[in-house]
Parts: structure tokens; C-alpha cells; sequence
């Protein structure tokens, strides 16, 4: 091999080699745009039995992420609303709501945001599954084995544990129901779930 032919054959190597790592850049970088911009969820909060026993217009909309609330939106008076989900999060999302007359209701749980937009349809009068027990089924961990009905009560009883090392905790359970306040109305939350911590 000559001296010019083994000149070409390197400039034919870098050149494969250059081209490679630009479509690869090229690769990540599209992926890297896709991944990183904002998402958005739309929903509707509505009842089809009892209407008017349900109040939907601005009430507000809690978002969590990963536990942590993150941003709170109002209904309008169509009971519709829209957030915006930063990049960072878009994984692990839950949906609450709350309005006067009843404490925070949990609403559903998301576990990764694929699409540009999520729309969504949350119909607060409807029923939820329950097993041959009569439990319901948790919204977010979609089991029942802890799933307690809450009980309402001016003098909610709290039962007190003491652990092995002498510490004693109160508890809202008490003979099998989840104990809250007074606070009570056809759309506070029925059922609370002790594994994650929410009342729906």
C-alpha cells in the first residue's frame, strides 16, 4: 500500500468515525429535547348521580410529586382544570382535591407522563370497587388488605400504641375504622388506605 493510499484509508476512517458520533449526537440530543420540556394535564371534575350534592367549581387541585406537593390549581366553572408539569416532574405524580365542606380528596395516581398532554375525567359521585370484604380498592396502590372506612365524629377515639422501646404514638384507627373530625359532607373522602397515607 502506498503512501497516498494509506493517507485515504485513514481519512476514510475518520471520516466513518466522525460521522458515528454526530448521528449519535445528533440521537441524544433529540431524545434529550423530548425528555426535557414541559407536560401538561387537563381535567374535568364532575358527578354523574347528585349533582348538586357536589361542588366542583373552584376547588382546588393539589399535585404532588414523589410525595411533595408542588403546585395548586383552581376548577373553573365547569369544574375543568390544567397544570403544567415541569420536567422534572413528571414521574410518580397524584392528583388531590379539596373545597369547603371536606378535607383533601385523593383522585388518582400517575406513574410517568408519556404524552405531550394528559386529559383526564374524575367522577367524584361514583362508587369505588371493593372486594368480598366490602373494602374498597386504593386509588394508588390498587390493593385493600389496609384499607379502612373513615368514621366521622364530634369525639373521634384514637387508640394509643406503645412500642418495645417505650414510646407511645396515638392512632386514628380504632376497631377497624379510620377516625377524623366532625368535618364531614357528601363529598368528603369514605375510605382511608395506612399503607399510603391518603384518604379517598
Amino acid at each position: 500500500m502506498t503512501k497516498d493510499n494509506l493517507k485515504y484509508f485513514f481519512y476514510l476512517g475518520e471520516m466513518k468515525f466522525i460521522l458515528c458520533f454526530l448521528f449519535t449526537m445528533a440521537i441524544f440530543s433529540g431524545h434529550s429535547q423530548a425528555v426535557k420540556k414541559d407536560r401538561v394535564i387537563t381535567g374535568r371534575i364532575y358527578s354523574n348521580i347528585n349533582p348538586q350534592f357536589y361542588n366542583v367549581v373552584n376547588v382546588s387541585v393539589i399535585i404532588r410529586c414523589d410525595n411533595k406537593p408542588f403546585d395548586t390549581v383552581q376548577t373553573n366553572d365547569k369544574g375543568q382544570f390544567l397544570v403544567i408539569i415541569p420536567p422534572d416532574k413528571q414521574k410518580e405524580i397524584d392528583i388531590i382535591y379539596s373545597g369547603l365542606g371536606f378535607e383533601s380528596v385523593y383522585l388518582r395516581h400517575l406513574h410517568l407522563l408519556s404524552a405531550d398532554t394528559t386529559n383526564l375525567l374524575f367522577d367524584v359521585g361514583k362508587s369505588y370497587e371493593k372486594n368480598i370484604f366490602g373494602k374498597a380498592t386504593c386509588p394508588k396502590c390498587s390493593k385493600s388488605d389496609r384499607v379502612y372506612a373513615i368514621s366521622y365524629s364530634d369525639a373521634p377515639v384514637f387508640s394509643i400504641r406503645v412500642s418495645n422501646s417505650g414510646d407511645t404514638t396515638y392512632s386514628p384507627l380504632y376497631k377497624g375504622t379510620y377516625q377524623a373530625g366532625c368535618l364531614s359532607s357528601a363529598q368528603s373522602a369514605q375510605w382511608y388506605c395506612d399503607r399510603d397515607k391518603i384518604q379517598f
